[in-house]
């Protein structure tokens, strides 16, 4: 990371201030570049887990509406 160098208080305002917003773009940068890399790592999950997973929901959501109207009966 860069050093800030100590802002000058007889400066004008609006340049302390344009330098404040430049640095904290910079880490902002910095940061985006970090998650940009950290997600084109990541890998997708394979499609019969997400396959697996809505089997096991939908017999889920079946099993509790039989029961529900079978205590009806």
């Amino acid at each position: 990371m860069t050093q800030q160098k100590p802002i000058n208080s007889n400066a004008n305002p609006a340049v302390a201030e344009l330098k404040a917003l430049r640095n904290e773009f910079a880490r902002m940068r910095e940061e985006l570049t970090g998650l940009r890399s950290e997600l084109s790592s990541r890998k997708m999950p394979d499609i019969t887990d997400q396959v697996a997973k809505g089997v096991v929901l939908a017999g889920v959501f079946w099993g509790v509406l039989f029961l529900f109207f079978r205590s009806f009966v």
